[in-house]
C-alpha cells in the first residue's frame, strides 16, 4: 500500500517484466529477485524529482541495491509550505 504516494524509480524508469528494476538479489537458490527498496514522494514533490534509479555501490557488498532520487531543491525550498498557508 503506497498511501497515494509515487514511486520515484517508477516515475523515471520503464519498469516492466523484462526490466523490473529489482533491488534485492537473494543468495538462496529458492528465492527470486524483487523490488523491496523504494523511495516514495507525495504528489506535491513529483515535479521536483529530477532523476531516480537503482545504484550498485562498489564499496560495500550487499544483496540489495541502493535507491536514489535527485530533487530540484531550489523549487522545494522556495515554495511556501501548506502548513504555513493554513
Amino acid at each position: 500500500m503506497n498511501h497515494n504516494m509515487v514511486d520515484t524509480v517508477d516515475l523515471h524508469q520503464d519498469i516492466d517484466p523484462t526490466t523490473p528494476h529489482n533491488t534485492y538479489f537473494p543468495t538462496q537458490i529458492n528465492h527470486n529477485p524483487s523490488r523491496l527498496d523504494l523511495i516514495y514522494v507525495s504528489h506535491d514533490l513529483v515535479v521536483d524529482v529530477l532523476q531516480s534509479n537503482n545504484y550498485q555501490g562498489d564499496m560495500i557488498s550487499s544483496d540489495h541495491l541502493a535507491v536514489y532520487a535527485s530533487f530540484n531543491t531550489n523549487t522545494i525550498f522556495e515554495r511556501q509550505s501548506l502548513a504555513q498557508l493554513k
